[in-house]
């Protein structure tokens, strides 16, 4: 409802809003709640990229082919026990594997109109750990820096510093945790900034995109550039 009547930057209500936020408490509250969802949302990114390189560290306690290949006879029934494939042999068994998958492939899609790889991309996109979904704490960043982007919409200094400084007991300074917001979704917490090309997909970049727009409106303005050192 406030991203609607504050569609355009409509000043009468962007001064309504400041008026409101001269209370103290009213600021306190009001910039809190923004405060902690960045925060929440920091968090989860971080706790994601973990997850992700621990589930992508290698296994040292895989086995080797050969001990994958237990119970299978030659003519195809299972054995008690393991069939033993010499390490010479172990290219040429993945190669078999690898033409019956193709093969497997070629007949699925000719029956199915669709390729195997087609069909485990998309259950991927729908699966609940799909990495390209965002985590709800991490998707309710959108609205929030479109509603931060629009209060500040056409260049309003006085809400741009009030995003930035209440003056409060409590300070919420929302124009450098958005800042930090960026830097934790585009791959800092991984120590890859700057491999944005792994960490920006179908998923978030709509996100990034609205997080840039925010930070520039924050900044936007020949008076709050010369106070602030932002470059406008």
């Amino acid at each position: 409802m406030c991203i609607a009547l504050l569609e355009g930057g409509n000043p009468t209500i962007q001064h309504s809003i400041f008026k409101k936020l001269q209370n103290g408490e009213i600021s306190q509250a009001f910039f809190k709640v923004f405060y902690d969802k960045m925060r929440e949302a920091q968090q989860e990114i971080k706790s994601s990229a973990t997850n992700s390189t621990a589930a992508a560290a290698p296994d040292k306690q895989r086995t080797s082919l050969a001990e994958k290949t237990k119970h299978i006879s030659v003519d195809g029934k299972l054995s008690p026990g393991p069939l033993v494939v010499g390490e010479e042999m172990d290219e040429e068994v993945a190669g078999a594997c690898g033409s019956a998958l193709h093969a497997y492939s070629d007949i699925h899609t000719m029956t199915h109109g669709t390729s195997v790889l087609e069909e485990i991309m998309a259950e991927k996109k729908c699966a609940p750990g799909n990495s390209d979904v965002l985590p709800a704490k991490v998707a309710v960043m959108k609205p929030i820096l479109r509603f931060l982007q629009l209060l500040c919409e056409n260049h309003n200094p006085d809400l741009q510093n009030l995003l930035r400084n209440q003056n409060n007991k409590s300070n919420y300074n929302l124009v450098s945790e958005s800042l930090v917001f960026l830097d934790c979704i585009c791959g800092s917490t991984t120590g890859g900034l700057g491999l944005l090309g792994l960490y920006i997909n179908e998923g978030n970049v709509a996100l990034i995109d609205q997080t840039l727009e925010t930070l520039t409106e924050y900044c936007q303005g020949e008076w709050l550039g010369l106070q602030t050192g932002y470059v406008t």
